[in-house]
């Protein structure tokens, strides 16, 4: 069958003064492998999921976009990820993803001392024995701070 479909294409292709190259890359299309739909951990949130996902972030005007924000965090993860938590799990996580421990460098600048993280920039100030997040190395009031050499 497909030897006299590739033969009636090829006739048709050559009454009508067409190229070689473009009837062997039509048949050569036509005979593809097709492809495989893309495996999804979680396609849509039904109702009540929705209802939990605004209760977490307390934005319920926002839910569409939301939803497909979330959508999107889920399904970028491999699907042995997402089986190791529960959805509310995930849920949490992405509205407050858990903080890894980074190494702080301790800055002196403009008379004052203030941590900054290593991987990330972040500028941290000491406030009554808290670290508050000022700002981000390089910028704006830190634009000429300079991240001090680190010993290994």
């Amino acid at each position: 069958m497909q030897s006299t479909i590739n033969f009636a294409l090829s006739n048709a292709f050559s009454k009508l003064n067409l190229s070689s190259t473009l009837t062997d890359r039509t048949i050569a299309y036509l005979w593809r492998e097709p492809e495989t739909p893309p495996v999804f951990n979680l396609e849509k949130l039904n109702r009540q999921q929705v209802q939990r996902l605004d209760e977490l972030t307390g934005k319920p005007d926002e839910t569409k976009q939301l939803q497909k924000q979330f959508l999107t965090y889920v399904n970028e993860m491999s699907s042995t990820n997402f089986k190791q938590k529960s959805l509310l799990e995930h849920m949490q996580n992405w509205i407050a993803p858990e903080d890894e421990d980074e190494d702080v460098v301790d800055v002196s600048f403009h008379l004052r001392e203030y941590a900054v993280t290593v991987k990330t920039h972040r500028v941290y100030e000491l406030r009554n024995g808290v670290h508050v997040y000022v700002g981000q190395l390089g910028m704006n009031e830190f634009r000429d701070m300079i991240m001090p050499e680190i010993e290994d």
